[in-house]
């Protein structure tokens, strides 16, 4: 077998300095990258604001009214204790739940 000379250490400081090269283009192209997503996504309230800010709002309270119910049923006698509050506090229930009980009084 021949003895493999070893590469001159230039070419493997060029190899070195390439990689290097393609690490800060790569890292630049995704600073820029999530700096734009970054801008985009703080205009999203403002969107939200323009077109329906008060549907989001009545959403995201349903989803933690359901969170609230949920872990009531979780807890011991939590089916009765949901029957009592419900009964006590109707803004409890979602807003489909509500919207159906004006609709039922209206009659």
């Amino acid at each position: 077998m021949k003895n493999k000379k070893p590469k001159p250490l230039d070419s493997n400081k060029k190899r070195v300095e390439k990689i290097k090269l393609y690490w800060r283009v790569l890292l630049d192209e995704l600073k820029d990258g999530l700096h734009q997503e970054w801008r985009e996504t703080g205009d999203i309230p403002k969107h939200i604001k323009n077109r329906n800010f008060k549907d989001v709002i009545v959403q995201i309270t349903d989803i933690f009214r359901m969170i609230f119910i949920t872990i009531l049923w979780i807890l011991p006698g939590g089916a009765i204790l949901s029957g009592f509050i419900v009964k006590l506090f109707k803004g409890i229930r979602p807003s489909a739940f509500r919207e159906k009980d004006k609709e039922l009084k209206d009659e």
